[in-house]
C-alpha cells in the first residue's frame, strides 16, 4: 500500500511541475507574438467597461 501511495504522490508532483513548465512556455510565446497574456493596460480598459455597464 505504501508503494502505491508513494507512486501516486510522485506522479502528482511530476504532473504539477510539467503543468507549470508548460504554462510558463505558453505565456512566453504569447508575449513574443504580442498577444494578450498579462497586459495591465488591457485589464484597466476591461475594468472601465465593466464598471460603466
Amino acid at each position: 500500500m505504501k508503494d502505491a501511495i508513494r507512486f501516486l504522490r510522485e506522479r502528482e508532483v511530476v504532473h504539477y511541475q510539467r503543468f507549470g513548465e508548460n504554462l510558463r512556455l505558453l505565456t512566453d510565446r504569447l508575449d513574443e507574438k504580442n498577444f494578450y497574456a498579462f497586459n495591465p493596460e488591457f485589464d484597466r480598459a476591461c475594468w472601465k467597461k465593466t464598471k460603466a455597464q
